[in-house]
């Protein structure tokens, strides 16, 4: 897949709208946050990432983590597997990073503002 070159807003508004669906584990009000501070890094260390889950959830950060991430991704690629490359975000596994792909980055954070 090439990577995705057009407005990323109508994936954005439908990933905004399966984050408040109703009957997920994680509510809006805690996965949107955490997309948010994804979105205005861009680059973030496992580790941030996992510590910002902990500090909206609470507890359970793995599974709140991933349960967002697949959230967004189920929203925009409607399968939980991101394409790579092309998708919204990558898991740099060589140094443990989560990249965001910048344009994605761009229409959240004016999606949310």
């Amino acid at each position: 897949m090439v990577a995705k070159l057009l407005d990323w807003s109508t994936d954005v508004e439908d990933a905004i709208a399966r984050l408040g669906k109703p009957g997920l584990v994680f509510p809006f009000s805690k996965a949107a946050p955490l997309v948010d501070y994804l979105a205005s890094r861009m680059v973030v260390p496992r580790s941030d990432l996992l510590d910002r889950a902990k500090q909206i959830n609470g507890s359970d950060a793995e599974n709140f983590l991933a349960s967002t991430l697949a959230n967004v991704t189920m929203a925009i690629d409607h399968k939980g597997a991101v394409p790579d490359p092309g998708g919204w975000y990558f898991h740099d596994a060589d140094f443990d990073m989560y990249v965001l792909d910048r344009r994605f980055s761009a229409a959240w954070r004016s999606a949310r503002s």
